[in-house]
């Protein structure tokens, strides 16, 4: 159960972050569960998020949304997934399309960010401007509290590029699963 307070999300990140800072290297949260409108319409445990942060050229730019589901998604294992294309970023939950973000050159003038490698993040957070609770009395969720985590996939969708030290080298061959991440290519 996500109670007041938990920020559970599963995002990427710009591998140049540390040369470059956010929001330059680019994010892209697949899900954010938590957000302070969920918690004030008590939706928190079906309302999921998914949102592109850049540099806009002159600064800060996002576009995200949310889906509120129609059942909650507490007590399971839910499917979290996002296809990712040189046009296109889309993202899932348990099939359920939820967010959708151009990034096309044609489209999105200012968008470097998501044609450069990122890696993946998945952690719960605790309280914050997302929540909107600052002070621990407002907390309602039991810490330490956990995220379980089933699996992590990657498909090639025809423009999947796995790298970096941790990835063995049997897995940089195109075509191949790669047990990690999040790619779909239905």
């Amino acid at each position: 159960d996500l109670a007041d307070g938990l920020w559970p999300a599963f995002w990427t990140l710009g591998n140049n972050f540390s040369q470059v800072g956010w929001p330059r290297c680019g994010e892209l949260d697949i899900v954010e569960m938590g957000n302070a409108t969920a918690i004030r319409y008590d939706r928190v445990n079906r309302r999921v998020g998914s949102t592109a942060h850049w540099d806009g050229g002159n600064g800060y730019a996002s576009f995200g949304t949310v889906l509120d589901l129609d059942e909650d998604i507490d007590g399971e294992y839910s499917t979290f997934t996002m296809d990712w294309t040189p046009e296109l970023v889309t993202t899932y939950v348990n099939g359920n399309k939820v967010w959708q973000f151009r990034i096309d050159p044609d489209v999105c003038f200012n968008c470097d960010e998501f044609h450069k490698p990122h890696f993946m993040i998945l952690n719960v957070a605790v309280g914050g401007d997302f929540t909107g609770i600052f002070s621990p009395g407002g907390i309602t969720a039991q810490v330490p509290a956990e995220m379980l985590v089933d699996y992590v996939r990657i498909y090639d969708n025809g423009y999947t590029e796995i790298s970096g030290s941790s990835v063995p080298p049997e897995f940089t061959v195109p075509g191949k699963e790669f047990v990690g991440s999040w790619f779909n290519t239905d």
